[in-house]
């Protein structure tokens, strides 16, 4: 049965994949299209934004079942390493049955439902719908295959017998369905409860956040199952929305082009000569492509498999080195264009511009934070400087960094003028990416651009399957009317908008240790925000907030994304880094204080622009 189970699903992977490039590289066309088309020949196209929207959705359930079939949709594991080894394979099993019985319904009615818009026509392209909306029941299908699949081939390896474990996870999968089709009177504390069991059980994200939604369906029987995959369609049509799948696809293009490397090497040449100065030239370089990439786990990656090792070479402490990087890291979250400000910014209703121009300011004083923690240490421990390299070598540098250097100028230069919007200039900058990448750098062959576009696409996918998730999630959140009852609760506290925030930053710190960044902000955002309005909170500051909240989450244990990414890149425990990174965690919730008693700080730059009110 294995060996059949591994055939099937090695094809419908192969053929999942074939059809991910096909569609990500139609949402980039689509929308580039429509800028030469509108600036160039003066034709603005009609069906770009349609044909690339709907790519997008064949995009992110596709990679979503790609991710599902490495295992790398998100996680949390700390409930599960907290078991015995010998009890994480049963453990394993019950995640796949409530996973499987999600693919299920997924498949279903999405399937129902495709079939109900088949008389319905898009409006610009006038095919029927359906033909968009089949990417539900066909990503539902795939991930059901290959759960079927990983369910198999995990119980022979750990059970020595694959057609158990098939019986228990679908055993699993029936009675969790049985047992939530019963009425329940505290809907919304089982839902609580269901949720932080999912997550510690090491159910993913995705599917914990769409499962405990079905459950709230199943157990009212108000509400047909059809509207789940309705309405995770629906969350994901957004143009806006598309910016952040483009700038994690030019991010994957980046990190594989060279342009990290030549970030570094002008970032050292320029700092690195004072005492400690490859400090300061890391934080540097991780700012510059924080507006590259659009992901703080990328720069983290990309940033640091380059200055890591070298750091550790020249005689700085492994565990400094990681704790480091995983500061600097975190700095992606804070600058523009940040994949966690643009889901902000959809989920918030706010403009992106505004939010950029706000985000500069507390950026660059976390990351000074940053430098200044870091060249303290670096005096305490005598680390070394660099040579100077002389103004002629900084001098070249900087040449062979200048085409990198400029993607940030042309990404807000194109938005702040107007030129285009942050979604078209996140299709730009990926055409830029693999201009600059195979032409004037040439250090990503022609023959590997399907791998770095599939991997990015993937990548993106791992992020908006979330998004879907959680944007049904909080539609039925507030259906249920929760966000009224958390804004009566915390003004039953206090009515004052500063303790407010206090109260709402202490509990963002704790979320985001547990939960990352797109998460939080697509299921916590649309719960506060509300009560933040009322209590007069500017959504822009308060989105300031949340960033800052967001890179403080992912230095700290347990689960901080970027601390991960950092111990292991240089293989050493989190146990190990955790005292080093405290200094760098401390600094940013100095910064973080400020900022929220300060409001005006975030409102310096959009002033200047003209943006203020």
């Amino acid at each position: 049965m294995i060996n059949f189970l591994r055939f099937i699903s090695d094809r419908v992977n192969g053929f999942a994949k074939g059809l991910l490039l096909a569609a990500a590289c139609t949402m980039v066309t689509a929308v580039f299209l429509q800028i030469i088309f509108r600036y160039v020949l003066k034709m603005p196209l009609s069906w770009s934004e349609e044909l690339a929207r709907y790519a997008f959705m064949w995009t992110t359930f596709l990679g979503a079942s790609v991710a599902l079939r490495y295992n790398s949709l998100p996680n949390i594991t700390m409930g599960v390493k907290l078991l015995p080894i010998k009890m994480r394979p049963y453990l394993f099993l019950v995640t796949r049955g409530i996973a499987a019985l999600f693919c299920y319904h997924f498949l279903v009615e999405g399937t129902r439902l495709a079939i109900a818009v088949i008389p319905d026509k898009t409006p610009a392209l006038d095919f029927t719908i359906s033909w968009a909306y089949a990417a539900l029941p066909v990503g539902g299908l795939f991930m059901l295959i290959h759960t079927l699949y990983l369910v198999a081939e995990e119980s022979q390896e750990k059970l020595g017998n694959s057609v158990l474990g098939i019986g228990v996870m679908l055993a699993v999968a029936a009675g969790f369905s049985l047992i939530t089709s019963q009425p329940f009177e505290q809907i919304n504390l089982l839902l609580i409860v269901l949720l932080l069991l999912f997550f510690g059980m090491s159910v993913p994200i995705f599917v914990s956040l769409a499962m405990v939604t079905v459950v709230a369906f199943t157990t009212t029987g108000d509400i047909p199952l059809t509207i789940v995959p309705q309405r995770m369609f629906v969350g994901l049509d957004s143009f806006t929305l598309m910016a952040v799948p483009f700038f994690m696809l030019a991010g994957a293009i980046m990190h594989e082009g060279g342009i990290a490397l030549r970030l570094i090497n002008f970032a050292s040449s320029l700092v690195g000569w004072i005492r400690g100065g490859l400090i300061p030239a890391n934080v540097l370089a991780s700012v510059i492509f924080a507006d590259m990439s659009g992901s703080a786990a990328s720069d983290t990656a990309a940033i640091g498999n380059v200055m890591m090792p070298g750091m550790i070479k020249r005689g700085y402490e492994k565990n400094f080195v990681t704790a480091l990087q995983a500061a600097a890291g975190s700095l992606g979250v804070q600058f523009p264009p940040s994949s966690g400000m643009l889901l902000y910014a959809f989920v918030a209703n706010v403009s992106i511009t505004h939010l950029f121009m706000a985000s500069f300011i507390p950026g660059f004083l976390v990351a000074l934070s940053f430098i200044i923690t870091g060249l303290i240490i670096a005096r305490r421990h005598n680390y070394p400087a660099e040579k100077w390299v002389g103004f002629k070598n900084l001098g070249k540098a900087f040449i062979h960094s200048i085409w990198a250097l400029f993607t940030p100028i042309l990404i807000l230069g194109g938005i702040l003028g107007g030129l285009f919007t942050a979604t078209e200039a996140g299709a730009v900058t990926v055409v830029y990416a693999l201009l600059v990448s195979t032409v004037f750098y040439k250090e990503l062959p022609l023959s590997k651009i399907p791998e770095v576009v599939t991997t990015g696409a993937v990548n993106t996918a791992r992020v908006m399957s979330i998004a879907s998730a959680g944007m049904l999630l909080a539609w039925y959140l507030a259906s249920q009317q929760i966000p009224q009852e958390i804004a009566g609760m915390l003004f039953s506290i206090t009515n004052d908008p500063f303790w407010i925030l206090v109260i709402v930053n202490i509990f963002l710190i704790l979320i985001h240790t547990v939960l990352e960044t797109g998460t939080c902000i697509l299921v916590v955002v649309p719960i506060l925000l509300p009560a933040m309005l009322a209590a007069g909170v500017d959504p822009i500051h308060f989105g300031i907030i949340v960033a800052i909240n967001s890179a403080l989450g992912m230095i700290l244990p347990p689960i901080g994304i970027c601390l991960f990414v950092s111990t292991a890149i240089t293989n050493i425990s989190l146990e190990a880094v955790t005292k080093a990174v405290w200094p760098f965690a401390l600094a940013n919730l100095i910064v973080l204080s400020v900022v929220t008693a300060c409001p005006w700080i975030v409102q310096i730059l959009p002033g200047m622009m003209g943006m203020l009110k």
